[in-house]
């Protein structure tokens, strides 16, 4: 049934909304108003305004709203000192290409990869194919020759492969976590993160607690437009799960470890764990929420969220000068040409240190 519902939507492209105390999303229906779409919060449709009244409006709610504006050192009122004249200016030539092009430098300006900017129309994009996307499994697992179990976690979310991952991450860890593993690997490499509270889930699965409240996995703070501030809305606690990891544990990691597990990878990190890499993850975790359709029909989307620790620290984000992500304990060189899968092999060597590794791949 819920993979029915999920292809529904997909075939559709109605809105969706989770249903309560799951990951999954199910169709939602939408009142048919040609032309006046349904607008939630950080949403709005300004494609009717004159484009410098529609950037002046664009410029306020980013101004407003946006997650990272202090951590970030985004400097709000030279971009409306550079962009504002060109908007009217465009405007006034009705000349579309230099609205576009502006709006693309604007973007350009802020140091997040979660600031985007819709493609300009007729333009290929590489937004990868989502129906694909959804028939893959998000957690896949096998014990490796030399003993370790290994998991990979692709995504955290359901899809039409596996509606259930916290059930399919669990059935992993007792096939290849137990018994006479002498570890585990957890591979997050090119996962671009998902339901921080699934990754919270899984969590679960490493940790034991003997306090009053189980610890923090994160916090999400996100704007309020009633109280023209950030206020915390969720706080996502990583209650013990079984199966329990009680081996030693090695998480892969890359540039394109981003969101949900990085979240992740941290908090392994803080268990013990030992994280491999070569480059520390992406720092991108924004909670996406702002979406502005702007005239000629482009969309500006922006994150309204930002993730926070126990102590209301924001975590894993990049600054301003680029610091952040989870830096690797082991930051292995960048070899380029090597076959295999030199990061796999030296997890290999960390859990057997007496045995041959080299046939890692």
């Amino acid at each position: 049934m819920a993979a029915a519902l999920l292809l529904a939507a997909t075939a559709t492209g109605c809105a969706t909304r989770n249903v309560p105390l799951t990951s999954l999303e199910v169709p939602l229906p939408t009142v048919p108003i040609p032309g006046l779409p349904l607008l939630g919060p950080g949403q709005d449709d300004l494609r009717f305004m004159r484009w410098e009244r529609a950037f002046e409006k664009m410029h306020a709610r980013m101004r407003a709203e946006y997650a990272y504006t202090d951590w970030k050192g985004v400097d709000w009122d030279a971009l409306q000192a550079e962009f504002a004249p060109q908007a009217a200016k465009a405007r006034k030539a009705r000349n579309a290409d230099a609205w576009y092009e502006l709006l693309a430098a604007y973007v350009a300006r802020i140091p997040d990869d979660k600031v985007r900017l819709s493609p300009k129309p007729g333009t290929e994009t590489n937004e990868g194919d989502f129906l694909g996307d959804m028939l893959e499994e998000p957690v896949a697992a096998r014990r490796l020759p030399e003993g370790p179990g290994y998991i990979r976690i692709r995504f955290f979310a359901p899809s039409l492969a596996t509606p259930f991952p916290g059930r399919a991450f669990s059935r992993a860890l007792g096939q290849v976590a137990g018994g006479d593993a002498p570890g585990l690997i957890l591979d997050l490499r090119n996962n671009p993160g998902g339901a921080d509270d699934l990754a919270a889930e899984f969590a679960g699965h490493f940790t034991t607690w003997q306090d009053e409240a189980p610890p923090t996995f994160c916090k999400l703070a996100e704007y309020s437009q009633r109280e023209d501030a950030f206020v915390t809305r969720r706080v996502y606690p990583v209650n013990p799960a079984d199966p329990g990891v009680d081996v030693p544990t090695v998480v892969l990691v890359d540039g394109a470890t981003a969101g949900a597990a990085e979240l992740l990878a941290r908090f392994l990190q803080d268990q013990g764990a030992t994280i491999v890499g070569t480059v520390p993850t992406q720092g991108s975790v924004g909670i996406p929420g702002g979406s502005l359709t702007l005239p000629k029909g482009h969309v500006l989307s922006y994150p309204t969220g930002r993730v926070l620790n126990a102590a209301d620290e924001i975590i894993v984000e990049r600054d301003a000068a680029g610091n952040g992500g989870v830096l690797p304990d082991v930051l292995l060189p960048r070899e380029n040409g090597d076959s295999g899968d030199p990061l796999l092999a030296h997890a290999v060597a960390l859990l057997t240190p007496n045995a041959d590794s080299d046939s890692a791949s």
